[in-house]
């Protein structure tokens, strides 16, 4: 399909390019930035209401061992809402803000998304929104001028085009947005009045897998060092939420939690690794709350000679990070994922049952397996094809299941 061909051709080209272009549009993106800071180490326990003692902490660890082990199989497809007529959203026009076209993951979810709404007649203007506030605030505003049916904006804060989802609100255009960190986006820490639906994984699950995985990986003797991007609007719930797991599970564990604007990632954070770990010798695991920090993150552990004492977890599953998890010398220990496709359909859902009059449905929650999440490890990945980007080997999900799938949702085209 065309979708499968598109992962392979920008995944494949753009492999290690994913980190700079990342961050360069988060930081532009976002609503201010500070420079690397330090919220000091605690305890995972400390000012949480979780009890200490073997008792406990064997228990936690039992326990987030078992959840950590149950995402290791490949997801079951799960799908959530009633059936429609899709074929309604026919003849409409909806434009669609990508937050930088240079982002593969980005400019992969709606490649795929796009090919879906087009079978069903949906008329798709794509618009390049290059990391800058001036650029989305001009595509709104051009979407806005001539009539769309809907604007869909993957990955802008909406903050920062608060003034135009007002705008489109009082046109009658309602204005969709993706991956803000939550799947019901009117919970969202930046939700905009006129926001009238988005799609988005749970990133507070992203923390609690990756909290589990540490406090059962480590046997309740972690630890750790926990990179967050702050300027990233979903690094909050992750944040909150692997404090808040550990603390639960691990009592015993500390973790130190280091912010770093995105924008600084590759000029700061191998730097502030090195310095880290020569600081306090007893860090044994380093937690970056999204992977495109980790081709850093080696960097700095490879120039200090310090591969051998850490761990490295992580979500996304982009295929650079994937290979390292496959190399043995390598300290990268753990990756969690989640099939593009399954999210992209998610998108084409919402955008045809808001243009058929229909209610859009939350996805990205455990009615919907939280769109496929599944973790990887050292064992687990071996005999996989990580070379590229393929949703079929990563998760046994190929573009032809997903869609027949969700035409089970829609009808036939």
């Amino acid at each position: 399909m065309r979708g499968e061909t598109i992962v392979k051709r920008f995944v494949g080209r753009l492999l290690f390019s994913l980190a700079a272009v990342l961050v360069l549009a988060v930081a532009l993106a976002a609503c201010g930035g500070s420079s690397s800071s330090d919220s000091g180490a605690t305890t995972a326990a400390e000012g949480t209401e979780s009890s200490s003692g073997s008792g406990a902490q064997a228990a936690g660890i039992k326990e987030a061992g078992e959840t950590f082990d149950s995402l290791l199989a490949p997801p079951e497809l799960k799908l959530v809402g009633e059936k429609f007529d899709a074929k309604k959203s026919a003849g409409k026009t909806v434009y669609y803000i990508n937050t930088d076209d240079s982002i593969p993951i980005t400019t992969i979810w709606r490649e795929v998304a796009i090919e879906q709404l087009e079978r069903y007649g949906v008329h798709v203007v794509s618009l390049d929104g290059k990391g800058s506030t001036t650029e989305y605030n001009k595509d709104m505003n051009t979407a806005i001028s001539r009539g769309a049916d809907a604007i869909f904006t993957m990955a802008v804060n909406p903050p920062l085009i608060s003034q135009q989802i007002k705008a489109a609100k009082a046109a009658g255009i309602p204005v969709i947005t993706g991956a803000e960190g939550l799947p019901n986006v009117k919970e969202t820490a930046t939700y905009v009045e006129g926001v009238t639906a988005g799609v988005s994984y749970d990133y507070h699950e992203v923390g609690k897998v990756e909290a589990d995985w540490v406090a059962a990986d480590s046997k309740g003797s972690a630890h750790v060092l926990f990179i967050s991007n702050e300027d990233q609007p979903s690094s909050k719930y992750v944040v909150a939420e692997f404090e808040k797991e550990l603390s639960r599970t691990c009592p015993d564990c500390t973790v130190e939690f280091k912010d770093v604007p995105a924008a600084q990632v590759t000029t700061t954070l191998p730097t502030l690794v090195q310095t880290s770990l020569q600081r306090d010798p007893e860090i044994n695991y380093v937690v970056p709350g999204y992977d495109f920090n980790v081709p850093e993150i080696e960097t700095g552990l490879r120039q200090a000679g310090l591969t051998d004492r850490v761990r490295i977890g992580s979500w996304n599953a982009v295929p650079a990070v994937m290979q390292s998890l496959q190399n043995k010398q390598s300290p990268m220990s753990m990756e969690l994922g989640a099939p593009n496709n399954w999210f992209s359909f998610a998108i084409a859902d919402t955008v045809m049952r808001t243009l058929s009059g229909v209610e859009p449905v939350v996805w990205g929650t455990e009615e919907s397996a939280f769109m496929g999440f599944r973790a990887f490890d050292k064992e687990s990945v071996e005999g996989l094809d990580v070379s590229e980007y393929d949703d079929a080997e990563f998760y046994e999900l190929p573009d032809s299941k997903v869609q027949a799938a969700f035409e089970g949702l829609w009808g036939k085209p």
